[in-house]
């Protein structure tokens, strides 16, 4: 329906019907990437690693996440750009990510879509659903339903922010996880792993959500 801007919904049938391990999408517009690339992911096999890729412009646009990350953590993405939900769990939970060099795996991509305004639709993908017509896109509101997933209309209740909740409940989620389930951790992952404070995200903070809100919305698990 949206185009370039659709590009969340078509990731979503991919995984629900993925049977391998990772999942990695790649722009059609990729010039080159590096022989053999699924030997440097496959040490990973078995582990709860999200992987970004080396490429000239932006370290988290090509990421790899294993299918486990999707069942576990619910959903892959919330923003209209994967990169913006892998760089929020770098910057929350950086022992998760593992950023492979430009020998392990090297994506040669030069960036020309605009944010979706130069391709498809051209239709600018980051708030789309404040332009006229477009407001039944999910992908670009900064807050989600009180379920925690992607609101389609303002009419909706608003829960959390999303990078918040990236931060203070499906990180901490996924850790409770990780803990209850250590074969899934990396060998080499640190034993500790630092609590990183919210500090807002890609210029979307807010002054609505809070603890309480966290604790009323019951999404953190015990």
């Amino acid at each position: 329906m949206w185009g370039y801007c659709s590009a969340p919904d078509m990731h979503k049938e991919i995984y629900e019907e993925m049977k391998g391990e990772f999942l990695f999408i790649l722009n059609d517009d990729i010039t080159d990437i590096t022989k053999g690339w699924d030997s440097a992911i496959r040490s990973f096999s078995g582990t709860m690693t999200l992987l970004s890729t080396s490429n000239d412009k932006n370290i988290f646009d090509f990421g790899i996440y294993p299918k486990k990350f999707i069942e576990v953590n619910g959903r892959l993405q919330y923003s209209c750009f994967m990169n913006w939900d892998l760089q929020a769990w770098y910057k929350y939970f950086p022992e998760l990510i593992v950023c492979l060099s430009q020998e392990d795996l090297y994506v040669a991509h030069t960036p020309s879509a605009g944010y979706g305004g130069a391709v498809s639709l051209g239709l600018h993908c980051e708030g789309l659903h404040t332009q006229p017509g477009q407001y039944e896109y999910p992908w670009s509101r900064l807050h989600l339903d009180i379920d925690g997933e992607v609101r389609s209309s303002d009419v909706q209740p608003k829960g959390l922010n999303k990078w918040y909740k990236i931060c203070k409940v499906d990180v901490p989620n996924l850790k409770k996880w990780l803990r209850k389930n250590t074969e899934w951790i990396r060998s080499d992952m640190p034993e500790e792993w630092v609590e990183v404070d919210y500090a807002g995200s890609l210029n979307a903070g807010c002054d609505c959500c809070d603890e309480k809100k966290i604790k009323e919305s019951g999404l953190l698990r015990s």
